[in-house]
């Protein structure tokens, strides 16, 4: 039994990273864009920060591999989750502080997009692939991500024109 626990150690560490990441990934997409609209009251300056963190994510994820290759899966991995964790925690801590400009949040979570990009890149590569489970899981899961920048980028033209067409109304009364 002790021999076959530290063969497993790494890939059990490795998927609680994973998991741990996605799920900060997942909080940090609807914590700030909510933060923006509550403190701001604006869907503009909500999309804007949406697009700002979703347009990095998605080009050096498409993008990342010779990055990747040049430093390598893990590596890549740790130091893009490390980097988008310190980048959400100065948002917190920013935000904390009422010192938070629209201006340094959307660098702040453009550059927390573009390492989250890059070490999302890295990571599916990493998750073996293991007899009798469907090849096409990893494609499950980037298909996922599509569709929830697809999401975003829509809601944020539709609430646009809503609010247009609102205060258009809103103006003539």
């Amino acid at each position: 039994m002790n021999s076959i626990a530290p063969r497993r150690a790494p890939l059990l560490g490795l998927i609680g990273a994973y998991l741990v990441s996605g799920a900060g990934t997942a909080l940090s997409a609807i914590a700030i864009p909510w933060l923006v609209l509550v403190t701001t009251g604006s869907a503009v300056a909500t999309g804007l920060v949406g697009f700002a963190e979703m347009a990095p994510y998605v080009l050096l994820q498409a993008t990342a591999g010779p990055l990747v290759d040049r430093v390598g899966l893990r590596r890549t991995f740790l130091i893009g989750n490390l980097v988008a964790a310190a980048a959400v925690f100065a948002v917190f801590l920013l935000g904390a502080l009422h010192d938070l400009p629209l201006g340094a949040l959307v660098a702040l979570v453009a550059v927390a997009g573009a390492v989250r990009g890059a070490a999302d890149a890295a990571s599916t590569p990493m998750i073996p692939r293991w007899r009798g489970w469907p090849t096409g899981a990893t494609s499950a899961r980037s298909g996922s991500t599509r569709a929830r920048t697809g999401r975003r980028c829509w809601s944020g033209c539709r609430s646009r024109a809503c609010w247009s067409r609102w205060s258009a109304r809103r103006s003539r009364s």
